[in-house]
């Protein structure tokens, strides 16, 4: 009790100290401006991105799944600035194959990508980034590598295992300095031709007169350390045999006669973190002014260190709990304000818990349903449900790693859920051995090169107009209808017959309408020239990506002992089935290729003698189709029976001949002998959120001449360059999971969107396909900024 006690005091006296000196450092080196600096450097709102893939191997023609998270990354807080998301896809020539626009809502955004005119085989690569992050000097997007097989043109490094005959050799003396007449540590990473890493037992480590001094192996990451005692002025290596013949060796630089090393003592369930600045005498002879700095983006602790005289070494101790939880990168700077050495640490939060229990499980004839419990409260999440045996599973790029660790690294780490997962002393070593082959992203004492915003935050499109017909611009309003989402919108029209609208959430290739207006709500015909002004979707930085071994086509031997899916483009997984009582059509149906707006979820009739016997008008077949519709004098209304819609007025669309019908009085008295085609969506599946009170499609017949067939006084505008529609999940390998190729490539289920109560409660339904074991991974952040990811393994 006594020991632990002085030991308090010392920590305590280190801590004073350490303050104490903080403030004297600022007497000779400017300390204020160099953190007021660093405050600015990152002043501009900083977009971070995530995304969870459903897999990470797809046979070609399959459809690509994922699920966005964008947050900011000074504050670790969900991030609204931009809604407009670029994504663009990459062969491993860094040849652009596509881009797409993506909308994020609230921070979050999915989407999917179809591969069906991917035919070569190969590693591919998404990225994702704002017009906002052209703002940075640094490399704010985020990169995914997938992988796409086509059984025709199968290469062999697409799942290539670890090969010890091709590995390469590099070594990272502890925060960048190998020093001479002092004990130094060096980390070693050992990776093949396709950046594997692999465990390599009894390495050796050789001096200049090649015998062996130590030895030392690596992870399964291909990681290893060793201490080399009281180091010399020569050279030594790094060597690896296998049945007595050298695979591979690497020769370590000579120790540089000056330089300070930052050591870490880290014992793992401690709160205490203990750090030692090593130099040696013919560097304190210099009597060189120095600062410890601890940084995390824009947070900055400088301390001036003083060596006792005698004594080589100083050492510190921080309560862990002061340090940022995540990435924290530790340096020694001179008053030229130079970086002397630089080494990173992760700090772990052991109180985030993201601990996930199943508390109730309830089996109907078509699926599973389970209830988790979480501490992850009001939070949003996305999961992919595959086999347990899976070797396509997405694990290896979690949000906690995109959103803790990699986004603070010059270069990312691999496989960061290596070490993560089942998080304990062990890992947190690997980890810290790790984080000593990269660096910090950000060089926060000599780039104060602050960014500017130049480039803005893009939230939807905008639409431009002019008016070419005479009006008085103050008694006209022009409106906008988006037939597929039901909103409408307003714009005022200047002096210069001008109107806009701005910030637009329209799909790729909707159709809007446009409406003039004047002050006494009465539609007026106009002409008009328009122009869509497209979001910007070019990042002017280049794409990382990592090379690999050269490409051999397999033989065809070789080929067979891969069980590659064997696609089936008519059939797919569906999470329910519905069958509903449907009329007999004698007649083809036609009008539904000549409109834009029909979908496969429209009822269309085609309106023979006997519909019109049946219901003599339009009024009149609309209400048997389950449509409250009122009449008074020739005023009419129409409200859709279901109570799925989000419109107040529950609403639906009514169109005439491909344009909205402004005036529903139109409808009264109207004969279905006038009528041609009816379709109906009736709760507007296919039509985005916001169609759910459902689109009727009325189509006149050619030799109506009656009010129907009036001109429209509407103008349609396609909007091309839109955002891209998103899709219900589907399966398109063939159904039967107990074949081995599903087992190793397939997806049960992919779910983009499930939130969490306020006592964090959850509910994932898995299809009733499989009484095998099944991984359930799952990925989401909370309105606090919590992330979780946790991939776990079930018995349905």
């Amino acid at each position: 009790m006594q020991k632990i006690k002085k030991m308090n005091k010392i920590l305590l006296c280190l801590i004073f100290l350490s303050s104490f000196v903080t403030i004297r450092a600022q007497e000779s080196f400017d300390e204020k401006s160099i953190i007021e600096n660093n405050a600015n450097y990152f002043k501009l709102e900083r977009e971070n991105i995530h995304v969870q893939f459903d897999k990470t191997v797809y046979p070609t023609t399959e459809i690509i799944w994922f699920k966005g998270y964008v947050i900011d990354k000074v504050s670790n807080l969900p991030n609204i600035k931009s809604s407009n998301i670029i994504m663009e896809l990459y062969n491993s020539k860094k040849e652009k194959i596509d881009s797409k626009l993506l909308y994020s809502e609230n921070s979050t955004f999915f989407g999917h990508y179809k591969t069906e005119k991917i035919t070569e085989s190969g590693k591919y690569y998404f990225r994702f980034f704002t017009n906002h992050m052209n703002n940075f000097s640094e490399d704010e997007s985020s990169t995914y590598e997938i992988t796409i097989i086509n059984p025709s043109n199968y290469v062999s490094n697409l799942l290539p295992k670890f090969d010890i005959n091709k590995v390469n050799i590099n070594y990272f003396p502890e925060s960048g300095i190998l020093l001479e007449d002092t004990d130094n540590s060096i980390i070693v990473d050992i990776k093949d031709c396709n950046g594997l890493g692999g465990v390599i037992e009894n390495i050796q480590v050789q001096n200049n007169q090649n015998k062996t001094i130590t030895s030392f192996s690596t992870n399964k990451e291909g990681i290893g350390k060793f201490n080399l005692l009281n180091t010399k002025d020569s050279n030594y290596k790094i060597k690896i045999q296998k049945n007595n013949s050298v695979i591979s060796e690497k020769t370590i630089r000579k120790p540089t006669k000056e330089g300070y090393i930052i050591s870490i003592n880290d014992n793992y369930n401690s709160g205490t973190l203990f750090i030692e600045i090593k130099s040696n005498s013919s560097t304190l002879t210099k009597k060189e002014k120095i600062w410890f700095g601890i940084q995390h983006l824009g947070n900055i602790e400088l301390i001036k260190i003083n060596f006792d005289e005698g004594n080589s070494s100083k050492r510190l101790a921080f309560f862990k709990k002061d340090l940022n939880y995540g990435i924290n990168n530790f340096v020694i700077t001179n008053e030229k304000k130079e970086i002397l050495s630089e080494r990173l640490y992760y700090n772990h939060n052991s109180n985030s818990n993201n601990s996930i229990e199943i508390i109730n499980k309830r089996i109907t004839k078509d699926s599973i349903k389970y209830t988790f419990k979480s501490n992850f409260k009001l939070g949003e999440v996305s999961y992919s449900i595959l086999p347990s045996k899976s070797i396509s599973k997405p694990e290896k790029n979690s949000i906690y790693s995109s959103l803790k660790i990699n986004n603070c690294l010059n270069k990312e780490l691999n496989n960061i859920s290596y070490y993560l997962n089942d998080y304990n002393r062990l890992r947190h070593f690997e980890l810290d051995n790790a984080l000593q082959t990269v660096k910090y992203k950000y060089n926060f004492i000599n780039n104060m090169n602050f960014p500017v915003e130049k480039f803005e935050a893009e939230n939807g499109l905008t639409l431009n107009g002019k008016i070419n017909t005479q009006i008085d611009n103050k008694d006209h309003k022009i409106q906008l209808l988006s037939i597929l989402t039901g909103k409408s919108i307003l714009s005022d029209i200047n002096e210069k017959n001008e109107f806009s609208f701005k910030n637009l959430i329209v799909d790729d290739s909707t159709s809007v309408h446009l409406t003039m207006y004047n002050k006494n709500g009465k539609t007026k015909e106009f002409s008009a020239v328009y122009n869509l002004v497209k979001p910007k979707s070019t990042f002017f930085k280049p794409i990382n990506i990592k090379s690999y071994c050269p490409e051999n086509i397999l033989k065809k031997e070789d080929l067979n002992a891969i069980n590659l899916p064997i696609l089936n483009k008519n059939s797919h997984l569906l999470d329910s089935i519905h069958i509903n009582k449907t009329e007999v059509r004698k007649q083809k149906l036609v009008n539904n290729r000549k409109s834009p707006y029909l979908n496969g979820f429209s009822d269309g009739y085609k309106i023979n003698s006997d519909i019109i016997k049946s219901y003599n008008d339009v009024i009149t077949f609309l209400r048997s189709k389950g449509y409250d519709i009122n009449t008074s004098g020739t005023d009419v209304s129409i409200r859709s029976r279901t109570n799925l819609s989000f419109r107040n007025d529950n609403q639906p669309t009514i169109m005439m001949n491909n344009s909205p019908i402004i005036d529903l009085s139109i409808l009264y008295g109207m004969s279905l002998e006038e009528v041609d085609e009816i379709y109906i969506n009736k709760r507007g599946y296919g039509t985005g959120s916001n169609g759910a009170s459902g689109v009727i499609h009325i189509f006149t017949k050619k030799s109506f001449m009656g009010k129907g067939s009036q001109k429209s006084v509407s103008k349609n505008f396609i909007c091309d360059s839109g955002f891209t529609p998103s899709l219900l999940f589907k399966n398109t390998i063939p159904v039967n999971f107990t074949n081995k190729s599903f087992i190793d490539f397939g997806t049960f289920f992919w779910n983009p969107k499930t939130n969490t109560n306020e006592n964090g409660a959850f509910e994932v339904t898995l299809p009733r396909v499989t009484d095998e074991n099944i991984t359930l991974i799952i990925e989401g952040i909370d309105s606090s900024g919590l992330l979780l990811s946790k991939s776990i393994e079930i018995k349905p």
